[in-house]
């Protein structure tokens, strides 16, 4: 039939939220006892997580929204050591307007940028400040600002004084 050949599929997020599950599955079992796996199932697990990682930006770039693709990818980034290119993940994800109170996803993607970035307050560099900044901020709004205090406590300890400011500013409503 002419009028089904001509019937375009829409790109679900679902199914590849699903498929992505599968790949993650299909690596575990390629990867199953990693000291033993021979170098055809490393290859084979490094492809499919390269491929996955494709995948969950797909799923970012048609549901901007879905945090399960948020960390999803950025698990993968991590257990690669790629702890910048995650934070360049979650950072894709779009904040609630000021004013609006953030969802939990915001607060969760937010509180695992600075977990990312905090690992080592001494080697945060100036481009960091600004996003370190935001994410303190919001999962501080939504957690309560003694959530963040010892973070707080080791920026003071590198002189990263603008970001305290722009937390407690940020926090409490004030211009920073």
């Amino acid at each position: 039939d002419v009028a089904a050949a001509q019937i375009k599929n829409e790109k679900s997020v679902d199914a590849r939220l699903s498929l992505a599950e599968v790949l993650k599955d299909s690596i575990e079992e390629h990867m199953a006892d990693p000291d033993n796996a021979s170098e055809e199932a490393k290859t084979a697990a490094t492809a499919l997580k390269e491929r996955l990682v494709l995948l969950y930006n797909e799923i970012i770039e048609l549901e901007p929204t879905k945090t399960d693709a948020y960390f999803g990818c950025c698990e993968l980034l991590k257990a690669e050591g790629k702890v910048l290119e995650a934070v360049a993940v979650y950072c894709k994800y779009p904040l609630a307007p000021p004013g609006v109170e953030a969802p939990e996803g915001d607060a969760m993607i937010h509180g695992d940028i600075v977990t990312l970035l905090m690992r080592d307050p001494a080697k945060i560099t100036a481009e960091h400040h600004e996003q370190l900044g935001i994410s303190l901020t919001v999962f501080a709004k939504k957690n309560g600002l003694s959530t963040v205090e010892d973070w707080l406590e080791k920026l003071v300890g590198v002189n990263a004084f603008e970001v305290c400011k722009s937390v407690y500013c940020g926090v409490n409503g004030k211009p920073a």
